[in-house]
């Protein structure tokens, strides 16, 4: 699929670089395909900062998979970087904590997900906001 959308000459200079531009993760990533990728592999969860400070963050990780965590990154335009798991070798995580950046999911997938990560991704965006 991902040759279909971006031709053969971007797709190997994604591979090769990652670099993706926005309009292009948009016509990868359909919106029910990332409702479905994140509610098996995303994980929406509060950190606690210091002494009364918490902080909403968004992270997901795949194995063999930094490819499909840069589209992500293009798609919502997260600042952080694709970096390698500190425990496990092959395996890719995209993780930010920013504020702005947790609104524009918030109302990204607001009405998306099923099931109980439903009620994980209620329960994030109330301590949101």
């Amino acid at each position: 699929r991902w040759g279909e959308v971006l031709g053969t000459q971007k797709l190997t200079r994604f591979l090769d670089t990652y670099e993706l531009e926005k309009k292009d993760a948009r016509k990868l990533l359909t919106p029910g395909w990332l409702t479905g990728f994140l509610e098996g592999d995303g994980s929406f969860y509060i950190v606690k900062k210091g002494d009364g400070r918490y902080s909403c963050g968004f992270g997901v990780t795949q194995k063999h998979g930094k490819y499909v965590l840069e589209a992500i990154r293009r798609y919502f335009q997260i600042r952080a970087k694709v970096k390698k798991h500190s425990s496990y070798p092959h395996v890719w995580c995209l993780d930010t904590t920013s504020t702005a950046q947790a609104q524009v999911l918030a109302k990204y997938f607001e009405k998306h997900f099923k099931g109980v990560m439903s009620l994980r991704f209620r329960l994030w965006k109330r301590a949101l906001h």
